[in-house]
């Protein structure tokens, strides 16, 4: 392992060797340096890589014309300026410091755990993880991420990002989802004075606490899983194209939570729990699981056209709500399963009903029994 110290003495490329004080380019072994006596510096050829960052008292420029991957410990000065398109590159376990510096673009890989000595604020991408190869981020001192920009999962397949640090998007960027068996647990907020878009995908966000703050945000071409442990703390300003909610899950919405699409609950024989504020779902209802059970204290809205149908034969005993306005709710289930809802909570607002086929019955809780669901009781506005 060696020391590298940039001097910049025959031009600003990082990859030529006589730019560097001890006239060899960092390895992936050596410490690269930049001082204050540091010129601007590019990579301008191949990705570069060093064992440690440190850029302590610089106050020139970095161009990522190409990625910069460090082995270990990134330590930014609190004067460094970036450019380019590329990322910065964390990839093995390490702690990483910004001394307040706002890096454009940043990604944090590799099966293991990086740690936030302090908070990073990132202007243009934050990154996490990659393919099979999930990332922890964990944190010291309760710092995390501030996001003015993009928050990419869409590297991570079955991979998952996870940790303690909290992440804040803040301003005008795109959400792009993991979109594959991995998941997102580190906390969610969206605080931003402009408008965070999500892109098409399914984000897989378990066991984290997602939270709307302030600005627009539209999450229409995203859907969203989620299981384990979750909390939302959303409301009406964040739509989502569908919901699923997979099985043995706590879902606590301390604010209204609102489906575009359909809403798919539970797997397997796992039961759900939903607690909290209520679940608007524009879209169908569905309970997927084989003999799960729905429950909890969350009432279900169902807000527009859409089905609800079973393919369990568990009860779902959290209320449900018909409001679909000038839509068409559909009971239907080929399979004649019943779907049980415990007696009086069922409650018919507006909207047309149409009962198809299977057995749809109120009371009794996990025995079924009580009331048929039909269409003339419904239009009256009964509630059975």
């Amino acid at each position: 392992m060696a020391t590298r110290t940039f001097r910049g003495a025959t031009d600003s490329n990082w990859g030529t060797a006589a730019n560097w004080l001890e006239n060899a380019v960092p390895t992936s072994a050596d410490d690269a340096v930049f001082d204050a006596a540091s010129p601007n510096c590019t990579v301008n050829a191949s990705n570069r890589v060093c064992l440690t960052l440190n850029s302590t008292g610089y106050t020139n420029t970095i161009t990522k014309t190409f990625r910069i991957t460090v082995s270990g410990a990134i330590t930014v000065g609190a004067g460094t300026q970036w450019a380019g398109s590329e990322y910065l590159t964390g990839q093995t376990a390490a702690t990483h410091t910004s001394n307040g510096n706002v890096i454009d673009r940043l990604w944090l890989l590799g099966n293991l755990t990086h740690t936030l000595a302090d908070t990073f604020s990132v202007s243009a991408a934050l990154r996490l993880g990659s393919g099979a190869s999930g990332t922890t981020v964990n944190t010291s001192g309760g710092s995390g991420f501030s996001v003015a920009g993009d928050l990419d999962f869409g590297q991570l397949t079955t991979g998952s990002a996870v940790g303690t640090a909290a992440i804040v998007m803040t301003g005008t960027g795109t959400l792009t989802p993991n979109n594959g068996t991995g998941r997102v647990e580190n906390t969610l907020t969206f605080n931003t004075s402009g408008t965070i878009t999500g892109a098409a995908g399914t984000l897989r966000y378990n066991a984290g606490t997602m939270t709307y703050t302030a600005g627009t945000v539209n999450m229409t071409a995203t859907d969203l899983a989620s299981g384990a442990s979750t909390t939302f703390n959303l409301g009406s300003s964040v739509h989502w194209k569908s919901y699923t909610v997979t099985g043995a899950s706590t879902i606590t919405n301390n604010a209204d939570f609102y489906c575009d699409g359909l809403a798919s609950i539970g797997a397997g024989t796992s039961g759900v729990t939903l607690n909290g504020n209520k679940l608007h779902v524009a879209g169908g209802l569905k309970n997927a699981g084989t003999t799960n059970n729905i429950s909890g204290t969350t009432e279900i809205v169902l807000s527009g056209t859409g089905t609800v149908s079973s393919s369990s034969t568990g009860f779902m005993s959290n209320k449900l709500t018909i409001d679909a306005g000038a839509g068409t709710v559909t009971l239907t289930d080929a399979s004649t399963v019943a779907l049980r809802i415990a007696a009086g909570q069922l409650k018919y607002l507006s909207g047309t009903v149409i009962t198809d086929n299977g057995t749809w019955t109120t009371g009794g809780g996990s025995s079924g029994g009580g009331n048929l669901i039909n269409s003339q009781a419904l239009v009256r506005g009964i509630v059975l």
